[in-house]
């Protein structure tokens, strides 16, 4: 980012009070340990502010698909629950190319699995990413296999002897009631016929056309747009959360949660008398 983009940028969050902006920069790299050191990094920036219970870190390419009251009650539904991905990377044999490097088992008893790296955790869980030695250990062993970010949160959700709050206590391959809610994302190969844009990277860049299937889940946001295709779509996204927001404000619409609640993250998480600062 050039250094007029950060002025800007800094600019503008000093007119908020809930806008915070990481001081150190990291020059980041897809495939490599830099990605999750950024994650990192925003993690400690936030840590210090005590009012937010949940940690989800979104990308510049995807939109809100529900209103922030909404986001709010399903979060609370969550009661605790950390949502994260999670495959057996033993058991599958391209997930173990990424750690076919290492010469040791990684550390503290933590059984490897591979995820998206976008989650929601709760402060029990970032406390443990950034403060823990544990942590510290797996990050660095972490640091010479490929695409780390997608192997490091997973793993510490999946592994419940780490004693972290919220964690799931289920088997890694999953049930029907351990569906990813936190984004509406097309992935190549699994739903070709489904994208009415184009893919990227193996994502489908979305268009007009795939709104109406998005909005027609529980997802919280849609991932992912280009402001080069079909910006109508984006346009069609804010008029509608800005109709539904006016409409939950004026009308005191009931958001119904029950979904999330009955979901395996939650009934299946690890509840313990932790506590943090």
């Amino acid at each position: 980012m050039r250094p007029a983009e950060k002025t800007a940028l800094k600019n503008i969050a000093s007119c908020f009070k809930n806008v915070v902006i990481a001081k150190q920069s990291v020059n980041v790299t897809w495939g490599n340990f830099s990605l999750l050191q950024a994650e990192l990094v925003c993690m400690e920036t936030l840590w210090p502010f005590k009012a937010w219970k949940y940690y989800m870190n979104l990308a510049g390419q995807e939109f809100p698909l529900k209103t922030n009251r909404y986001i709010v009650a399903a979060l609370k539904a969550l009661d605790g629950a950390n949502i994260a991905s999670g495959k057996e990377v033993a058991n599958t044999p391209q997930l173990q190319a990424r750690i076919a490097m290492k010469q040791t088992p990684a550390p503290h008893g933590i059984r490897v699995t591979s995820g998206s790296m976008h989650i929601a955790a709760n402060r029990f869980f970032v406390d443990f990413c950034i403060h823990d030695t544990r942590a510290r250990d797996f990050l660095e062993w972490l640091k010479s296999t490929h695409i780390p970010d997608e192997l490091f949160f997973s793993s510490i959700n999946y592994n419940p002897h780490l004693g972290i709050p919220g964690t799931y206590l289920g088997k890694v391959a999953g049930s029907p009631l351990r569906k990813l809610f936190l984004r509406y994302v097309i992935w190549h190969g699994q739903n070709n016929n489904m994208c009415r844009g184009f893919f990227v990277r193996n994502v489908c860049i979305l268009g007009v056309e795939d709104l109406s299937k998005a909005y027609s889940g529980l997802h919280l946001f849609a991932n992912k747009f280009h402001l080069n295709f079909e910006h109508f779509a984006l346009d069609c996204l804010e008029e509608v959360l800005y109709e539904l927001t006016w409409g939950e404000f004026v009308d005191d619409i009931h958001i119904n949660a029950s979904y999330y609640k009955r979901l395996d993250y939650v009934t299946k998480q690890l509840k313990t008398n932790g506590t943090y600062s």
